[in-house]
């Protein structure tokens, strides 16, 4: 009964993560503010939290070389959506990224074929061929008939591609993440610690050399905000998918995309159009329809968790 109640909570927690992330992170951090900053520090944070909540016992065995051979490749793939996800959440609204996003079912999907040889059933490819669908609508711009309307299409454009392209590195990451937790079990907090170690070299490798002075350039108290807010969210869905299952998870990222239509309205004075609506419901449906037929992510454990991480 406890258990019960708190796996709601969490499904509540987790909903609302997922809506107010991109508006927070927009009202959050200053253009000044370098991704490569906003990576460096999530992981910071997502390792401090996972290390407080593992048991002493997850570290008993563990081996550097063996961690980084099986959850390297994935948490380089995180790493790099890390950097794709910062540009779109300034670019976009959170109706639009949470759209979008959803489409790395798909990628997973094709991921999970050529890395496990995991086919989909007739069901899961009609709620695949929906998730391509409402990413499609948002993706291909609208005909535009005035002069405003064109520049606000052509300064979406840019954060439309960041989110495809953090849907794309989800995706495949998730594949990773199954493929690493199926040569090696670990607790779901040890993993997320390990996603996060592993993918600071990529991240200081990628930003180049780094200056100190620009590294910090822009940085507020409530610029730790979204960044804290990212880091719980992760932790809080591996805990979800634990105590409910991967088809509470679904209900959750359902429940985060129509909240993030009201998030959107309240913080950022934005009123969704129709096409943006015409995709929530596909998306919505596609979510659904593919997790309630698919009985084995409810033993798949903390690899449907990362799938499910970057909802924001």
């Amino acid at each position: 009964m406890l258990a019960d109640s708190i796996g709601i909570i969490y499904m509540a927690l987790v909903a609302l993560q997922t809506c107010i992330q991109p508006a927070v992170t927009r009202l959050c951090v200053a253009p000044t503010v370098s991704g490569q900053s906003l990576v460096l520090m999530e992981n910071a944070v997502s390792m401090l939290l996972a290390i407080s909540l593992s048991p002493r016992s997850a570290f008993t065995d563990w081996s550097v070389m063996e961690s980084a051979g099986i959850v390297g490749p994935p948490a380089i793939m995180y790493a790099l959506r890390s950097f794709f996800k910062q540009a779109a959440y300034r670019r976009c609204t959170g109706v639009i990224f949470n759209v979008i996003n959803q489409t790395k079912v798909v990628f997973c999907a094709i991921a999970a074929w050529m890395l496990l040889s995991e086919g989909q059933s007739f069901q899961q490819c009609l709620a695949l061929m929906c998730a391509v669908a409402a990413g499609a609508m948002l993706v291909v711009p609208s005909k535009s008939t005035s002069d405003t309307e064109k520049v606000k299409v052509a300064s979406s454009a840019s954060g439309t591609l960041f989110a495809l392209a953090t849907a794309t590195c989800s995706g495949i990451a998730a594949a990773l993440s199954q493929v690493a937790m199926r040569t090696s079990s670990r607790p779901s907090t040890l993993f997320n610690f390990e996603l996060a170690l592993w993918g600071l070299p990529f991240v200081v490798l990628a930003g180049g050399r780094i200056n100190l002075r620009l590294l910090l350039e822009g940085w507020q108290w409530r610029t730790f905000l979204p960044v804290a807010l990212q880091a719980a969210g992760g932790l809080l869905v591996s805990a979800v998918v634990k105590l409910k299952g991967g088809v509470c998870m679904g209900l959750c990222t359902v429940v985060g995309i129509v909240v993030s239509i009201v998030a959107d309205m309240v913080i950022m004075h934005h009123v969704p159009n129709v096409r943006q609506l015409i995709a929530v419901l596909l998306a919505g449906f596609s979510i659904l329809a593919h997790q309630f037929s698919a009985d084995q992510l409810l033993s798949v454990g903390p690899a449907v968790a990362m799938l499910n991480i970057t909802l924001q």
